[in-house]
């Protein structure tokens, strides 16, 4: 079954709901680059049917305590996951919290955002936890009708407990190519780099799970002129992945590499410095990325995995399966705008 918003959503889950509790935490301010607060923008900022209440870790105990007292609510549960020991010590609180608020008749909305944790670690162990999750959930959320098939063969779901809605568009504010780049340089004293070339953009938190060290071996193979934007915080725990990409950029000028977390005021200008945004993913189900260079109305090169084989007939969007598609199809591109210069 396929919704328009989040409030079809709900109504189908529960059509008493009148509180929506949300894991994990919405970042009110990030407005125009934060996942939860695009898909809950419109319940927050209209203020109707819905109250929508952000729980921490700290507060699951809130959920089942209203549980206790009425029905008229409905967890929202994201990115049901654990990257280190730390986190995972956290987790039986979490479980015992939601099992309870499942027993005692609590309404459950499960958002699968991946088949696999981004650094693959715990694998057994995440997917025995999807799957109780998709149990305990009386629906589960997926942003693509093409997503279907691959979570109930991953977690053992049922089709019929899945609800489309699709992934919330990011809002754009598109700039002039040259004056982007003067402008999103000059906020890191990069002003003397060559704006003429052509750029390709690989953005967001940098993580070995996004394919970068090979995405740059295979773009500084191509001979012909262009920039490579590598831009983005260093995702904990991926020191060594920092190291290999400053390695890589040791003495080459045709990278810009720039580690470090980019104020959202200045997005608008790094996806309007970009002529390719290039996504070397390992693996990936949804990718917020994509969306974003979408809504800047940049050339995409993605591979052809998860949702994104939705793209496949977008004229802005190549999509490749192996490293030479990768490259040909980089290396085409990059003849196509050095012909235009």
């Amino acid at each position: 079954m396929e919704v328009l918003s989040l409030s079809d959503l709900y109504k189908k889950a529960n059509n008493k709901a009148r509180t929506i509790f949300v894991v994990p935490l919405i970042r009110y301010n990030l407005k125009k680059t934060d996942y939860l607060y695009l898909l809950y923008q419109d319940l927050i900022e209209t203020k109707g049917n819905y109250s929508v209440k952000p729980i921490s870790v700290f507060s699951h105990f809130r959920f089942v305590i209203a549980a206790l007292f009425n029905k008229d609510h409905i967890l929202h549960y994201h990115w049901l996951e654990f990257q280190d020991l730390r986190a995972l010590s956290a987790m039986p609180y979490k479980l015992l919290c939601i099992a309870l608020y499942h027993l005692l008749g609590g309404t459950i909305v499960w958002t699968v955002h991946n088949l696999t944790p981004h650094d693959r670690r715990y694998l057994n162990l995440h997917k025995r936890l999807h799957r109780w999750m998709g149990k305990k959930a009386d629906i589960v959320h997926v942003h693509s009708v093409t997503a279907i098939p691959m979570v109930s063969e991953k977690f053992g779901i049922e089709p019929s407990k899945m609800v489309v809605l699709k992934h919330p568009d990011f809002p754009a504010e598109i700039h002039s190519t040259t004056k982007a780049r003067e402008r999103f340089l000059s906020f890191f004293n990069r002003s003397k780099e060559d704006i003429q070339l052509p750029v390709l953009l690989m953005f967001g938190q940098l993580s070995a799970y996004k394919g970068i060290i090979e995405a740059i071996t295979i773009i500084l193979s191509i001979d012909l002129p262009f920039k490579l934007w590598i831009v983005g915080p260093i995702k904990k725990g991926q020191d060594k992945l920092h190291k290999k990409i400053m390695d890589l950029c040791y003495n080459d000028e045709r990278i810009v590499y720039i580690p470090k977390f980019i104020p959202e005021d200045r997005y608008p200008y790094l996806l309007s410095s970009a002529d390719i945004c290039v996504f070397n993913y390992r693996s990936i189900l949804t990718s917020g990325g994509v969306m974003m260079a979408r809504s800047y109305q940049r050339d995409i090169v993605a591979p052809y995995m998860g949702i994104l084989k939705d793209y496949q007939t977008d004229s802005s969007v190549s999509l490749f399966e192996t490293d030479e598609d990768l490259y040909n199809i980089l290396q085409h591109k990059l003849t196509q705008l050095n012909g235009k210069s």
